[in-house]
């Protein structure tokens, strides 16, 4: 009965995530047969400007559906494997007691991993997600409403139904970028009606069509507002996470580590194929778990005297680097009794953490995601550890 009843939760947990979706669709349809059938027909006199109103507002409508589509449908980019911690590095977690002793056995296990990573958490130490146990690749962030871990994690969208993130994000952008498009001309164009509306008593429109002028003008200023946001992500070269909490690299936190020009930085999301911009389909540039630096991160890197490997790859610097000198850290004990990784916290049997692999792929779009596992590790397993040495991930 129970199990039965936590099904049914479950179930309608998961219809309830739907719902802005079906919101968004309907009110889509609704608005084509208003401009279509209702506008076009019944209001518009001129055959001219019938099918000129009608192409442009129904070409608008198909780029509109299909970024969405695109945007809702993308399989979350999870990071490769290499990230994931390997068998043999459960009993050394398990033994690590301090911080330091934690952050070594992870820098050792990258170094051998081949795994490089520029950004650090608030303490100076390896990012890394305690549910999905993996090393976070740069940028990557874990969405608990996925429970994942998620390449260039920007947000998580209710209108969506799934994570903005380095895979859709320039669908994403397309689909606002359309939608403010298609809301401004179903309301430009149908502006005269409802002027006239205004202005002479007896000049009466279909209440649909009044509707339709009003739901596009308060969806269209909204996604306007959303579209010039991202815009300036784009620009900077941000995520939404990032333009509140900049990354942190070996040299303390940084707002343009990754700015490459605002140039660049369109390229990174859009591609270096322009007939391919217009349309909502992968272009990014990278593979979503490196990314290269900016000139100005690299200028502190070189003042501050970092071990900074830099290469050269398409023609531009990338910042991986293996730090030379670490931020200094706690060697207090976190509990006197328990280690970062308890072993009642941990899978039992072989102590086998790792997920199901990846399907390989050159696309990250394509990689098939994975349900991390349930139990989460404690890495403050007492409520009488220090705020100083508690690790947030």
């Amino acid at each position: 009965m129970a199990s039965t009843l936590t099904r049914i939760v479950r179930a309608g947990a998961w219809s309830l995530k739907w719902v802005p979706v079906i919101i968004v669709i309907a009110l889509s349809i609704w608005a084509i047969y208003v401009y279509n059938v209702i506008f076009l027909v019944d209001i518009v006199d001129s055959w001219v400007f019938k099918v000129f109103f009608g192409v442009i507002f129904n070409v608008l409508a198909v780029l509109f559906a299909f970024s969405y589509f695109m945007t809702i449908s993308c399989k979350i980019a999870s990071p490769p494997e290499e990230y994931m911690f390997a068998d043999e590095l459960v009993p050394e977690l398990r033994a690590a007691t301090t911080i330091e002793e934690l952050n070594n056995t992870l820098k050792n296990f990258a170094t051998e991993a081949g795994v490089r990573v520029k950004t650090y958490d608030h303490h100076g130490n390896i990012r890394f997600c305690k549910h999905c146990q993996i090393i976070k690749p740069d940028r990557a962030c874990h969405c608990s409403l996925c429970n994942r871990c998620v390449l260039k994690y920007d947000h998580h969208c209710v209108w969506v139904n799934n994570c903005v993130h380095y895979a859709n994000y320039k669908a994403f952008i397309l689909f606002l970028l359309y939608g403010v498009l298609w809301c401004l001309w179903g309301s430009a164009t149908s502006l005269p009606t409802i002027i006239d509306v205004l202005r002479y008593a007896a000049h009466r429109a279909p209440i649909q069509v009044v509707a339709m002028f009003f739901a596009a003008g308060v969806f269209g200023v909204s996604m306007a507002i959303l579209l010039f946001f991202h815009i300036y992500l784009i620009a900077k070269n941000l995520t939404t996470i990032e333009s509140a909490r900049p990354p942190i690299l070996e040299t303390g936190p940084n707002s343009k580590a990754f700015n490459l020009g605002c140039a660049q930085n369109f390229v990174q999301v859009f591609g270096t194929n322009p007939w391919l911009w217009p349309f909502p389909v992968f272009s990014s540039v990278g593979t979503g778990a490196k990314f290269p630096l900016g000139s100005g991160a690299v200028a502190r890197y070189l003042a501050n005297g970092s071990n900074m490997f830099a290469y050269i790859e398409n023609g531009q610097t990338n910042g991986s680097y293996s730090p030379n000198s670490r931020p200094p850290t706690s060697n207090q004990p976190v509990s006197p009794t328990r280690s970062f990784f308890s072993a009642d916290t941990m899978p039992a049997a072989n102590g086998r953490i790792k997920p199901p692999p990846l399907v390989a792929s050159s696309n990250p779009m394509k990689h098939d995601g994975y349900s991390p596992p349930r139990a989460a590790v404690s890495l403050v397993p007492s409520s009488t550890t220090s705020e100083s040495t508690a690790m947030r991930i």
